[in-house]
C-alpha cells in the first residue's frame, strides 16, 4: 500500500477531477479508483447498466475515512464521548449507517463482489483438516501397531 501512496505522490496524472473522470479511466484502460464507496456508487448512476456491470466494487477494510477530534484531557465529556464511540462500534451501529448511506447496488454487483478470506471464513476448512489430519495418524498408528502384532504371532 505504501508503493501505491508512493507512486501517486510522483505521478500526478493518476489523479482524477471527479468519479465521472475516474470511471471513465476504469472502464477504458487499466485504472483502478479508490474513493468513498457512497460517493463512487452514485456517480455509477449516470452509467448504463452494461458499464455499470463491467466494474467490480471491492471493499478494503481498514481504508476508512477517520475523523480525529481534539478534545483536553480535562473536558468533562471525553470519557462519555469515547464510551458512545465504542459503543457504536461494538453494536455494529457504524456499519449499519455506512450501509444506509450508500445507494443500492444493482443485481450484477453481487455476483462481481469480492470479499477478503478470513481466518472465520475459513473455519470450516481448518476443522475438516484438522479431523483429517488425526484420522490418517490414528489410520497410521493402527497399521504399525498391527505390523507388530503379526509379527509377534509369528
Amino acid at each position: 500500500m505504501q508503493e501505491v501512496v508512493q507512486q501517486l505522490q510522483q505521478d500526478n496524472s493518476l489523479y482524477a477531477s471527479s468519479h465521472e473522470e475516474g470511471l471513465q479511466r476504469v472502464l477504458t484502460s487499466r485504472y483502478v479508483l479508490i474513493g468513498n464507496t457512497g460517493t463512487v456508487r452514485m456517480a455509477m448512476e449516470t452509467l448504463d447498466e452494461r458499464q455499470r456491470c463491467i466494474i467490480t466494487e471491492n471493499d478494503l477494510y481498514g481504508m476508512e475515512e477517520m475523523i480525529a477530534l481534539r478534545v483536553p484531557s480535562t473536558y468533562a465529556y471525553r470519557k462519555m464521548i469515547n464510551y458512545e464511540i465504542l459503543r457504536y462500534y461494538s453494536n455494529g451501529i457504524n456499519n449499519r449507517m455506512r450501509e444506509a448511506m450508500k445507494p443500492d447496488l444493482n443485481f450484477c454487483f453481487k455476483r462481481n463482489r469480492f470479499y477478503r478470506i478470513s481466518v472465520n471464513s475459513m473455519l470450516f476448512q481448518h476443522y475438516l483438516f484438522g479431523t483429517g489430519f488425526i484420522l490418517a495418524i490414528a489410520l497410521l498408528g493402527m497399521e504399525v501397531l498391527y505390523y507388530h502384532l503379526k509379527k509377534r504371532v509369528r
